[in-house]
C-alpha cells in the first residue's frame, strides 16, 4: 500500500510519455519513409513485450476465476455498435428513423448486460464494485477525461497540419505540452496527495484540466500557435493529477481476490471513454464543421462543398481545378468552419471536466471515506475499504 500510489503515478506518466513520443516518431516517418513504417516500428516493441512479460511479469490470479461468459461479451459488443453507429449517422445525416432505432436498440441491449452482471455468480464485468460510491466516481472520472481527451486528439492533429500548415513531425512536437503536463501531473499527484488529500487533487485536477479546454476555445482564435503551449498543458497537468489518483483509488476499493476485475472495469472505463469521446464529441464537431460550409460563395460548385465534407483534408483535392481565387475563399471558409468545430468540442469537454471536478469534490466528500482518510499522508485508502469488506463477509 505505502508503495502502490507512487507506482501507478511512474505507469501514467509512462503512458503520457508513449504518447509524446509516438506523434513525432510518426510524424518523422511519415516526412521520410512509406506510410506504412507506422505500423511496421511497433512489430519488434510488440515482439519484445510479448517474450519479456513472459518471463518477467509476476502472476495474479483468482484461484476460482470461474468460466468465461461468452454470451456476456457478446451482449456488450452488440449494444455498445449500434449505439457508436447511431450516434455518427445523426452526424453524418442527420436524426433518421435508423439511426435513432439503432441507438435505442445499443442502448437496451446494454441494460441487459448489466442485468445479466448482476444475476450471474461469475460476472464478466463485476458491476457489484460500483456499489462504492468512492470507486464508481474515480470510474466515471476516467472515463469522462478520456471522452475529453480523444474528442480533442480527433481535431487538434488535422487543426495543426491542415488549418495551421504544419508537417506532421513539427505537428508531433506541437503536442508535446499536452503529453509533459499529463507525465507531470502524474509524478506530482501523489505528494501534493499526501500535502493536500485525494478529494482536492482529484477535483482540482479536473477543474485545471476544465480551464485549460475552456482556454483552448479562446486561445485557438486569438494565438493559434502560442497558445498551445498553455491550455494543452493545462489539460495534461489537471489529468495527470487527477487520473494517477482515481487508478490508484479503483485498485485500492477492490478486496485482493477482485482487484483483476476492478483493473478490468478502469480499462474498460478508458476504452469506451475512448470510443464514445470519438463517437459523440467527433460527430458534433464535424457537425459544426460542416454547418459552416454553408457559408462558401455561390460561386464554389456544390460537388466541391459535398467532397470537402468528408473530411478537411479533402478540400485541397476538392478544389482542385477551381479558379485561384475561388479555391483560396472556400478554403478559408472550410478552415474556419473546422476551427468552430474544434473549439465548440473544447467547450464540451471543458463543461464535463468541470462536471466531472464538482462531482468528485462533492461524492468523495460525502462517500464512504471521511475526510482525515482522504487526506491522510498515508495510502490508507485500501486498508480501511478491504477492513470493510472483511467485516461484510465475516459471519
Amino acid at each position: 500500500d505505502r508503495e502502490r500510489r507512487n507506482a501507478i503515478a511512474v505507469w501514467a506518466a509512462s503512458f503520457a510519455g508513449g504518447a509524446a513520443l509516438g506523434p513525432i516518431i510518426g510524424g518523422f516517418l511519415l516526412e521520410h519513409f512509406w506510410w506504412g513504417s507506422v505500423f511496421l516500428i511497433n512489430a519488434p516493441i510488440m515482439l519484445l513485450l510479448l517474450i519479456g512479460a513472459f518471463f518477467l511479469l509476476p502472476e495474479s490470479r483468482n484461484a476460482k476465476p470461474g468460466p468465461f461468459d461468452l454470451f456476456s461479451a457478446a451482449l456488450s459488443i452488440a449494444g455498445i455498435l449500434p449505439l457508436v453507429y447511431g450516434l455518427k449517422s445523426i452526424g453524418t445525416e442527420g436524426f433518421s428513423a435508423l439511426a435513432l432505432g439503432m441507438m435505442a436498440s445499443g442502448a437496451a441491449l446494454l441494460w441487459v448486460f448489466v442485468r445479466r452482471q448482476r444475476v450471474l455468480s461469475e460476472p464478466l464485468l463485476d458491476v457489484g464494485l460500483f456499489e462504492d460510491r468512492v470507486f464508481s466516481v474515480a470510474v466515471l472520472t476516467n472515463l469522462l477525461s478520456t471522452f475529453s481527451v480523444i474528442g480533442l486528439l480527433f481535431f487538434l492533429p488535422q487543426y495543426l497540419q491542415v488549418v495551421v500548415g504544419l508537417s506532421p513531425l513539427r505537428a508531433g512536437l506541437w503536442m508535446m505540452p499536452l503529453a509533459l503536463g499529463t507525465i507531470a501531473g502524474s509524478l506530482a499527484a501523489p505528494r501534493l496527495a499526501n500535502l493536500l488529500g485525494l478529494r482536492v487533487i482529484i477535483s482540482g485536477g479536473m477543474l485545471l484540466a476544465a480551464t485549460g479546454f475552456a482556454s483552448g476555445v479562446v486561445l485557438t482564435q486569438a494565438a493559434p500557435l502560442e497558445g498551445l503551449l498553455v491550455w494543452p498543458a493545462m489539460i495534461g497537468l489537471g489529468i495527470g493529477m487527477a487520473e494517477s489518483l482515481t487508478n490508484d483509488v479503483i485498485v485500492a476499493s477492490a478486496p485482493a481476490e477482485r482487484t483483476g476485475g476492478a483493473a478490468a472495469i478502469s480499462e474498460t472505463a478508458y476504452e469506451f471513454g475512448g470510443a464514445m469521446g470519438t463517437a459523440v464529441l467527433g460527430t458534433l464537431g464535424l457537425a459544426v464543421y460542416r454547418a459552416g460550409l454553408d457559408a462558401a460563395p455561390v460561386s464554389v460548385p456544390e460537388s466541391a462543398i459535398e467532397a470537402g465534407s468528408d473530411t478537411l483534408g479533402g478540400v485541397s483535392a476538392a478544389v482542385a481545378g477551381l479558379p485561384p481565387q475561388v479555391a483560396d475563399t472556400f478554403v478559408a471558409v472550410a478552415n474556419s468552419a473546422f476551427t468552430d468545430g474544434m473549439s465548440v468540442v473544447l467547450g464540451v469537454a471543458a463543461l464535463v471536466m468541470a462536471y466531472t471536478g464538482v462531482q468528485a469534490l462533492i461524492v468523495l466528500r460525502e462517500g464512504a471515506l471521511t475526510e482525515s482518510e482522504l487526506s491522510a499522508p498515508e495510502p490508507v485508502v485500501a486498508t480501511r475499504l478491504h477492513t470493510e469488506k472483511a467485516k461484510e463477509l465475516t459471519p
